[in-house]
């Protein structure tokens, strides 16, 4: 969609999105407070009218906590557009639509919970892809047709989460009552500040460095922030991927005491391989693909991509540490480690951000998870004696950060960067099928992936 939407609107037009979006998105959080905990945690051992209760109970209070958020937004938004300027750029009407897409999305969340504990994964295919189409089709037609402009980013969101709603209830059809369970309720209650603290967290930490950039540097900075995060965003999702895949292994190795993690540790390597790749191409070829695909409006997001990978690659060291004290129930020291860390990146952006602009965002996230990888090391130590099994993730921030270096001392032409980036990607390659460990962690980690543990 991006070559569609890009030939109309500019970036001040994303970034104007993309920052009403984060600010609305903290309904999400407040709305589903404690609803996965309590489903996962109750659904299964319900009798069926318990189930249908139960269900009811969390999508009533999710859709009274939506409107009610939307009713005070509403209310406190003068007030807002009076002390940020910033946000007297956002068109008339779009704040009602942004509002409206949290709310829509209530049901789909509920009924996605319910979809991964029953083990069904159709429904939830098929509602993405409808949700896909039909905020394409209306992108599309409010900017080609209607000529609406950014307001057609808000209708397409919009009309995606109607989607959702659809789904949602046609998944849940078989699933609700006629009643609301006060127990049920006041369990919510007890559970859900605590347990939607971290997405609450998230959703402040998005607010407050788009609206730090934005403040600062302007939205077509927001926008093009936000574009290098979508590129995140989709790695993100085939990594999560391996992590499913991984899990069980990791769990495995983490009850037995002798273990090594080689099983762990292949795959994570091919991951930090392939993420170093993914950053060399953005390095030498990403400004070129992105302006071809974006009409030459977020070529400036290109190196942020490179970093994003780095990002990547932090995020996912000590991944046995990791699951070691997860199996061994360390899951309070994880909480309030991610927590802490989360506050560090937060008030480090008020000082990075200013300084640096949208690489000063992309470092405070950097700053988040090195601190937390760095806890769940030492923690992990403490307890049993673990290998090393991040020398690769190390090289390949090493090598993506000498790429920058090497790209931004000698700015070569176009023909030059296709040469080095082959010539450096080779080389990988040359290094890892040469290097008699790396293809056995390389047929390790196939058998891991493929194993029926990773089901």
């Amino acid at each position: 969609m991006l070559p569609v939407t890009t030939n109309v609107l500019s970036a001040e037009d994303f970034g104007t999105f993309a920052l009403l979006a984060s600010l609305t998105g903290f309904g999400t959080p407040l709305a589903l407070m404690g609803s996965s905990y309590l489903l996962n945690g109750r659904y299964l051992s319900s009798d069926e009218p318990g189930r249908r209760t139960l269900i009811t109970t969390i999508l009533a209070v999710g859709l009274f906590i939506s409107l009610l958020f939307a009713g005070v937004f509403l209310t406190i938004w003068p007030l807002l557009v009076s002390a940020f300027p910033l946000l007297s750029a956002v068109p008339k009407g779009a704040v009602g639509l942004s509002l409206a897409t949290v709310i829509l999305s209530v049901p789909w969340a509920t009924a996605s919970d319910v979809i991964t504990i029953e083990g069904k994964p159709t429904p939830f295919a098929v509602v993405l892809i409808g949700q896909s189409v039909v905020t394409a089709a209306v992108n599309v037609i409010g900017l080609y047709v209607a000529r609406a402009g950014v307001i057609s980013l808000f209708v397409a969101a919009m009309a995606g989460s109607l989607v959702y709603t659809i789904g949602g209830f046609f998944v849940l059809r078989g699933h609700l009552g006629r009643i609301v369970s006060g127990k049920w309720i006041r369990e919510l209650l007890r559970i859900g500040p605590v347990a939607s603290l971290g997405n609450f967290a998230e959703s402040l930490q998005t607010a407050v460095e788009r609206s730090l950039l934005g403040g600062k540097f302007g939205l077509a900075q927001v926008a093009i922030y936000n574009h290098s995060q979508q590129y995140q965003q989709m790695t993100f999702s085939f990594v999560k991927a391996v992590t499913r895949s991984v899990w069980p292994v990791t769990l495995k190795e983490s009850q037995d005491a002798s273990s090594d993690f080689a099983g762990t540790e292949s795959a994570w390597t091919l991951v930090h391989v392939g993420l170093t790749m993914i950053g060399l191409f953005f390095v030498f070829l990403g400004a070129d693909f992105i302006s071809f695909i974006s009409h030459g409006k977020f070529s400036a997001a290109a190196p942020l991509v490179s970093y994003w990978m780095i990002f990547l690659m932090i995020k996912h060291m000590g991944r046995a540490q990791y699951g070691y004290l997860l199996a061994n129930r360390h899951s309070h020291f994880i909480a309030m480690l991610t927590l802490g860390s989360i506050a560090l990146s937060v008030s480090s952006m008020f000082v990075l951000i200013p300084a640096f602009g949208s690489i000063g965002a992309l470092l405070a996230f950097c700053v988040q998870d090195a601190a937390f990888r760095v806890g769940v090391f030492i923690k992990g130590r403490r307890l049993r004696e673990f290998g090393f099994h991040d020398k690769w993730a190390l090289g390949g921030i090493l090598v993506i950060v000498l790429s920058l270096l090497a790209n931004w001392l000698i700015n070569p032409q176009f023909v030059e960067r296709v040469v080095l980036f082959t010539l450096i990607e080779f080389g990988l390659a040359v290094l890892l099928l040469r290097n008699s460990s790396m293809r056995s962690l390389f047929n390790r980690a196939l058998r891991t992936v493929d194993s029926p543990h990773s089901g």
